[in-house]
């Protein structure tokens, strides 16, 4: 009887092992690695979806003090020809946001109420990393600009990561 016990014990853990480990090795989201190559942060973060990989996010990110971007593979310096390019992603976003003016979920009221990317405080010195999939193959035809996208700007002044995407 204590012999069984123990052979279905280990058989246990070794199923849970299995279970468990190959979450240890899972890549992980595009956006968690990119925010982590900036160092440790606090976070609040709002979502939507609207169906498979149909979805918006929303979040800032707060860090106790100024990342080495030097050293970052991701962000570069925002210049004066990049705030025009990043407004477009700005006005394409808040268009989205427009849209759930009558959230019918909870986590699209959250998006919507906790929204406030103010495009003023983006100036020149700032960080930013666009990623997006335009002219990468969807079916028959190709993205566009606007039809999937994570935009990251990091304000100096106030050490604040804003993270917006849209897959819609």
């Amino acid at each position: 009887m204590k012999k069984s016990l123990k052979i279905t014990s280990i058989i246990l853990m070794l199923l849970l092992a299995l279970l468990i480990l190959p979450s240890c090795f899972m890549p992980k989201s595009r956006r968690e690695t990119v925010i982590l190559t900036l160092g440790g942060y606090e976070r609040e973060e709002f979502y939507s979806s609207g169906g498979i990989q149909d979805f918006t996010d929303y979040g800032k990110y707060y860090f106790a003090e100024m990342p080495k971007f030097e050293e970052n593979e991701y962000f570069v310096p925002v210049t004066s020809n990049d705030i025009e390019v990043l407004y477009g992603y700005i006005d394409n976003f808040d268009s989205w946001i427009e849209a759930y003016i009558n959230p019918s979920t909870k986590n699209e009221k959250a998006l919507v109420e906790n929204y406030d990317l103010d495009r003023t405080i983006i100036n020149e010195g700032d960080y930013f990393y666009i990623y997006d999939k335009m002219g990468e193959p969807i079916g028959e035809s190709q993205y566009e600009q606007y039809e999937c996208y994570d935009v990251y700007i990091f304000d100096t002044e106030s050490c604040t990561l804003y993270y917006f995407h849209n897959n819609i």
